[in-house]
């Protein structure tokens, strides 16, 4: 039977380390960016009886492949049927205003590399 576990994630955690260039961010053919994971089950639940964690995966060739740079993003436990206040269009307007200040102040790092062949030819503009 399958079981279902409830957890938060820092979605300011998220931002902050995708707007620094984090490894764990990884971007695919036709421009969609996903986050490399890891979620495991604790050999016992801890005092808030919580049962799994989950954290960034960064590449293993990467210098965010350290502690630091596999911080724990949250920590789940078995669901439980609960009432939550809803995020609103201007919860997320304020945390973006306030993470894409600090993506002001830590750009991502250049992608360097060879261009794609044809140049500019495949761009609409």
């Amino acid at each position: 039977m399958a079981k279902s576990y409830f957890g938060s994630i820092e979605v300011g955690k998220l931002l902050q380390a995708m707007s620094t260039g984090h490894s764990a961010f990884v971007k695919v053919e036709g421009g969609r960016i996903f986050l490399n994971l890891t979620l495991w089950e604790n050999d016992a639940a801890d005092q808030y009886g919580q049962t799994h964690a989950l954290q960034m995966s960064p590449r293993k060739d990467s210098p965010d492949d350290n502690k630091e740079g596999r911080f724990y993003l949250g920590n789940f436990k078995p669901t439980k049927a609960k009432v939550q206040v809803p995020v609103t269009p201007e919860d997320f307007a304020a945390l973006y205003k306030d993470y894409s200040k600090v993506a002001d102040q830590n750009p991502a790092p250049a992608v360097t590399g060879t261009p794609a062949p044809g140049g500019d030819e495949d761009f609409p503009f």
